[in-house]
């Protein structure tokens, strides 16, 4: 019975409840990656003090950092104010991604009305000079002009490792309506900081909730849903496996799993032209 229930209502189609529309909340602004860090460097990207309105009565914030070896170690200050890192020894790239999430409730009783997410931000960290750009020298016209080669995308490994399963899905998919997508990356998104902030306590109400709201998105936007069979059976799949090997014991593994899920969509919609 419990596996009827996984296949019926994790699917990305038949997700979600009546999570109304993210409300606007205060951008996170981070400084430390405004130049280049010389190789071998201690990094520290900070989130700007902020003045927010009365009735948030809490801030998390969560970091994840990555760079052409997968995912690195950090340290992180009082309240994830903060984060620091090494570059290590070679030139290149550091992406940074923060992920803000606010409670909103009565500053007083503390009792909690709401969850909302600013949304994930990219910082890049350039790690030693830019190479210098060499005097322009003229070459004849081509007749066939040489595409410039793809830039790899970054993907967060995770701890379940869906946010790639999702990306690579929407790739075949080749949606291009980023206010759908963003819609049902915020429907994850939503419902996992609900859980966290104890709003939503069993795994029943939780899927419910997903599956209505993604409902909802479908026909607000009138999409197909049979259009998005092949990466729901994927995400579908790969969730009861990770059901079976007994990597989903509580409610807030579930919460982590949407979480990957919504950043799969963030980091596909980050990359449409």
């Amino acid at each position: 019975m419990k596996k009827l229930l996984i296949l019926s209502i994790l699917f990305i189609v038949g997700c979600a409840a009546d999570v109304a529309p993210v409300p606007e909340v205060p951008p996170a602004v981070v400084t430390g990656a405004e130049k280049p860090v010389p190789i071998g460097e201690l990094v520290t990207l900070t989130i700007a003090p902020n003045i927010f309105p009365s009735d948030i009565i809490n801030v998390h914030y969560e970091w994840k950092v990555i760079d052409s070896a997968g995912t690195k170690k950090v340290w992180l200050s009082d309240n994830n104010q903060s984060v620091s890192f090494g570059t290590g020894p070679v030139a290149g790239k550091i992406t940074a991604i923060l992920d803000p999430t606010y409670v909103y409730g009565d500053s007083k009783t503390k009792v909690v009305a709401d969850v909302k997410s600013a949304g994930i931000s990219v910082i890049e960290v350039q790690v030693g000079d830019s190479p210098p750009t060499p005097d322009p020298i003229p070459v004849p016209p081509s007749p066939i002009p040489t595409p410039p080669a793809p830039v790899p995308v970054v993907i967060p490994d995770g701890q379940f490792k869906l946010a790639k399963i999702v990306y690579d899905g929407l790739l075949t998919n080749k949606s291009t309506n980023k206010e759908f997508l963003s819609s049902l990356s915020a429907v994850y998104k939503t419902v996992s900081q609900q859980v966290r902030a104890g709003v939503l306590t069993n795994l029943k109400d939780s899927y419910a909730l997903l599956k209505k709201s993604n409902q909802d998105v479908f026909t607000k936007f009138g999409e197909n849903t049979e259009g998005w069979k092949g990466l729901d059976d994927a995400v579908t799949a790969s969730v009861y496996q990770l059901y079976t090997d007994k990597r989903l014991p509580t409610l807030l593994e579930y919460a982590t799993a949407w979480t990957e899920i919504s950043a799969g969509f963030d980091l596909y919609i980050s990359n449409l032209k």
